[in-house]
């Protein structure tokens, strides 16, 4: 049995050998030992730069609150540098100009499209919500009283035949 043992040994010191002699077993433990490393490297580059985009959103929103309170000083007239007057003089002239050109923008912006009721029974169409004639085609349209449906998580008012709420996203079942 001893003899088999060392037998076996032997053949597989042999196989060892024989595959290392290009040194290709070192080889790849030296392609792993990189791998590891660098993989290690990259960690540590992902964990400094998150650690960065942290620190350097805490310090806008320091600059921020800073900006923020040194205005309020100044519109209370509780500010005393003088440096900062015109900087912040500058600001609410800003804000005044944002406001206004949002009023001119909301102006700008198109009218919702009315909420689209049944079709027409004569040309298919969509009918607008309480039609008592088609816009399209002209037919008279019976009037159908309308089914209010609400949504059971929020209690929004739905669409008929709607599957998901448009204020909440919820599926409607």
């Amino acid at each position: 049995m001893s003899d088999l043992i060392d037998d076996l040994k032997g053949k597989v010191g042999e196989w060892v050998d024989s595959l290392d002699k290009g040194g290709q077993v070192r080889a790849a433990i030296e392609g792993i030992r990189r791998q590891i490393s660098e993989s290690d490297r990259k960690r540590q580059i992902k964990r400094a730069e998150a650690e960065l985009s942290r620190l350097k959103l805490q310090y806008d929103q320091s600059v921020i609150a800073l900006g923020l309170q040194t205005l309020a000083l100044y519109e209370t007239g509780k500010l005393g540098n003088q440096e900062l007057g015109p900087l912040c003089q500058r600001t609410v002239e800003m804000r005044k100009e944002i406001t206004t050109l949002e009023a001119e923008l909301a102006k700008l912006q198109p009218a919702p499209a009315p909420e689209a009721g049944p079709p027409c029974p004569s040309c298919h169409r969509p009918l607008p919500v309480g039609s008592a004639f088609c816009p399209y085609c002209g037919s008279k349209v019976e009037a159908v009283p309308a089914e209010r449906l609400f949504c059971p998580h929020c209690g929004a008012s739905l669409r008929p035949g709607a599957k998901f709420c448009p204020a909440c996203g919820q599926s409607i079942s």
